[in-house]
This record gives C-alpha cells, sequence and structure tokens, in this order.
C-alpha cells in the first residue's frame, strides 16, 4: 500500500489526537473549522425522514414495529422499559409480578427504591442513553410473526464489523473525561465486497439539552475513531436524547449532518419507528469506495 493510500488512514488519526485533547463539550464554529470538520443540522420531515443532501442512508420503508411480536414468552420475555429509572407504579407492577405476599411486594417495592436511589441513575447520563440504545437493540432482535423473516435484522442485510486493530489506532471508547462507546458496527456486502457504508451506535456520558443542539466533542470523537468513508451514526445521550447523524470522509475533511435531538421520556411519543427504520437504513451510492482508511 503507498503513502497516498496510507494518508487518509493518517488523517483521521491526527484528527483523534486533537479531539482527544480538546477540552470543550460543545466545539465552536472557529473549533470546527479549524479541524476541518463541517457540521449542519437538517430538517426531519414527514414519515420520519431526515432531508441529509447528498443522502448517503435511506430509512427502511416500512413501519416495522407493525410486525407483530411472537406473543411466546420463551422467545422474547419482557421488554426493556425506555426509562432508565421506573416510576413507582411500574415498580409495584414489576414487584407484584414475582411476588404474590403483599409484605413481600413491600419489601421488594422498598428494596428496589433503595438500590435506585443509591444507584443514582437519574444522573447516569451514559446509562440513560444506554437504555434508550437497549429498547431500540430489542425491537431489531424480537422475535416477529412474519411468513419472510424471523426478526427485523434479517431485513437489513447487514454483518457486523469489526475493524482491524493495531498499536496507536484510535479505540472504539473513551472512559476519561469524557466518556463514550461505539457499539453495534454494521456493514453491508455486495457480492462478498463491503460497500463504503458503515452504521453504529454511539453511546454518550453527557447531558444534552434541546437549547444546545450542536454535536459534542464525545459523538465527534466517537465517529472520528470509527470512521470508514460513509457512515450513519446512531447517537444516544442523556437524559434519554438521541440523535441521527450521517458522517462523509473524503481524505481531506470531514463533513457531518445531524437531525434534531429527540427525547425518548415519554414511550408514546418516542421516535424508536424511526430510529429502527434507519438503523436498517438502505445504503445509496457507491458499490465500492476508493479510498482506504482501514
Amino acid at each position: 500500500m503507498d503513502s497516498a493510500t496510507q494518508q487518509p488512514h493518517g488523517s483521521l488519526k491526527r484528527l483523534y489526537q486533537q479531539l482527544k485533547a480538546f477540552e470543550p463539550n460543545h466545539p465552536s464554529q472557529d473549533d470546527l473549522d479549524r479541524l476541518g470538520i463541517q457540521v449542519s443540522q437538517v430538517a426531519t420531515v414527514n414519515d420520519g425522514i431526515i432531508l441529509f443532501d447528498p443522502c448517503f442512508f435511506r430509512p427502511h420503508p416500512d413501519r416495522l414495529l407493525q410486525y407483530p411480536l411472537n406473543p411466546d414468552p420463551e422467545e422474547n420475555g419482557k421488554p426493556p422499559r425506555l426509562r432508565l429509572v421506573p416510576t413507582f407504579d411500574e415498580i409495584l407492577e414489576d414487584c407484584q409480578e414475582e411476588y404474590s405476599d403483599p409484605e413481600e411486594v413491600q419489601l421488594a417495592v422498598e428494596s428496589q427504591i433503595k438500590v435506585l436511589q443509591d444507584l443514582e441513575f437519574d444522573k447516569d447520563w451514559y446509562m440513560q442513553g444506554l437504555s434508550v440504545h437497549d429498547c431500540i437493540e430489542w425491537q431489531l432482535s424480537a422475535s416477529r410473526i412474519h411468513p419472510e423473516i424471523s426478526r427485523l435484522w434479517d431485513l437489513g442485510g447487514q454483518k457486523y464489523f469489526s475493524p482491524s486493530y493495531k498499536e496507536g489506532d484510535p479505540a472504539l471508547w473513551s472512559c476519561w473525561s469524557k466518556s463514550w462507546k461505539v457499539e453495534d458496527i454494521l456493514r453491508y456486502s455486495t457480492k462478498g465486497t463491503f460497500r463504503p457504508h458503515t452504521i453504529m451506535s454511539c453511546i454518550s456520558d453527557f447531558a444534552a439539552h434541546d437549547t444546545d443542539q450542536g454535536l459534542t466533542t464525545h459523538e465527534l470523537e466517537a465517529i472520528v475513531n470509527a470512521m470508514l468513508t460513509r457512515m450513519l451514526a446512531l447517537s444516544f445521550l442523556g437524559p434519554q436524547k438521541g440523535r441521527i447523524i450521517q458522517a462523509v470522509y473524503d481524505g481531506k475533511s470531514l463533513t457531518l449532518q445531524h437531525s434534531q435531538l429527540w427525547t425518548f421520556e415519554g414511550p408514546q411519543t418516542a421516535p424508536v419507528e424511526m430510529f429502527v427504520r434507519y438503523n436498517l437504513a438502505q445504503p445509496v451510492g457507491l458499490e465500492m469506495s476508493t479510498l482506504c482508511i482501514r
């Protein structure tokens, strides 16, 4: 491999080192310009279509959550709740399912409340983002009643991908002052050859707020460290927030377009369907990459 083909990976490594030393949680526009990263927020229209331009990932066209779940409890079990911290009624319901004696129920409720208070999940932004990710994952993995598939994952045509790692390469997690982790890297293949499209999930230990919709340094680090050529990142943060980011790298600069921040705090209004459809997005454009990164 000549130096010209090695250069793109080297450029990402340098960007990784710059972001690793970066202190603010939210880079300013001047910061992004110096880093060579172009960032813009794009709108979402009816039917949960994010207006990426150009668009390299098209969400699955079906309303996937309408595919009925297998009612056999041995197949699926109880679905996880979106809320990491359950309400009192939810705690009571769980304990009543496990115990029949009223005194045992009361003791179990008191014990669970104390455990939750000790764990301080209401302030644990990483675990709140992870709880949303796990609910999306459950919907994708759950057994379904359908003549052609057994679970939604079967619709994606994706394969799990583990990048080769050499000493000094960017890691896919950080446990330092800005904690984050990359999960579920997925790639598409055509006739045994990987396409330049990648989908991943990213969980960040950060509380994002609607008043500041800008991307966080946590998200930028995760994307740069896992970047190939074209990537769709499903990003989860606290307090139970999420957004979808399209990233494109051309060997010289990184271009990111992202949706608004969505909240998953209300089970009836949480955009679970949209995130499931984008997790199974269909790749648009190149069949093969001319850029060697990993």
